[in-house]
């Protein structure tokens, strides 16, 4: 069956630059999911994406929508080897129905095997799901040492490369990247959390993709205080963007 293709134009008027066109690009899966192909138009906004977990639960994404902010958000899939989060396919339904660009992301945690956790998470994300890159919340040593943590995210990170045909993204506090992640990690995109006016200085001249600059983000449809975060200003979507023939192995 033929993919259908169908194209979205979004005119946001500039006081600077007048009108500017964005262009999304939707195609149909052989499953029926329809996956954006991204072509948005450079902007200066405070935020342009959220993210979200289970402390948000099921979110109302046709008001989200109405903030013209926000183009894109990560949502929690998975934790550890056995926790699948229960409003991951709802949110994931409704935020791309209502046109929001999507991506999932994973809790790593020390006390599950890697090969647990890239089970878990492969079974629960559909990289033809995905509009952007799969990220992995980093935020604890737990049991492990500061090597171990180095050893076992290395192998999760090849995994998840080898799977879904694409490095990645790391999310981290700045002080806890720092401290335990960088230098060995900086090849990868990396999100970054540093909720103040100042950007995140990463050790060893990395560099971030995304920066979380609050947690304490009020948007419509959502009922609790949400992340919000921009890019940095010399990154953009097609630094995050999934390949359009990305397609997963089979487990």
């Amino acid at each position: 069956m033929k993919n259908l293709y169908k194209t979205v134009l979004i005119v946001l008027m500039s006081a600077a630059c007048g009108i500017i066109i964005t262009s999304v690009s939707c195609t149909r899966t052989e499953t029926g999911y329809v996956r954006h192909n991204i072509n948005i138009a450079r902007d200066d906004s405070k935020y342009q994406g959220i993210d979200v977990s289970s402390h948000q639960q099921y979110i109302q994404w046709d008001k989200i929508k109405k903030d013209k902010n926000i183009h894109f958000a990560y949502i929690k899939a998975t934790e550890g080897a056995h926790y699948t989060s229960p409003h991951y396919a709802y949110n994931v339904k409704m935020a791309h129905s209502n046109g929001m660009l999507i991506g999932s992301y994973h809790y790593f945690s020390s006390y599950s095997s890697v090969q647990e956790q890239y089970a878990n998470f492969t079974r629960t994300v559909m990289a033809n799901e995905q509009d952007i890159i799969p990220m992995v919340d980093v935020e604890k040593l737990g049991q492990w040492t500061r090597q171990e943590l180095i050893d076992s995210l290395s192998l999760f990170m090849d995994m998840l490369t080898e799977h879904y045909g694409i490095q990645p993204m790391i999310y981290s506090q700045m002080s806890f990247y720092n401290d335990n992640l960088s230098p060995y990690f900086n090849k990868y995109p990396l999100y970054i959390a540093r909720y103040s006016f100042r950007q995140p200085k990463i050790k060893w001249n990395g560099h971030y993709v995304l920066w979380q600059y609050t947690e304490k983000g009020v948007v419509p449809g959502v009922s609790s205080h949400v992340d919000l975060c921009r890019f940095s200003s010399d990154k953009w979507f097609d630094d995050i963007e999934m390949p359009s023939s990305s397609s997963q192995k089979s487990s």
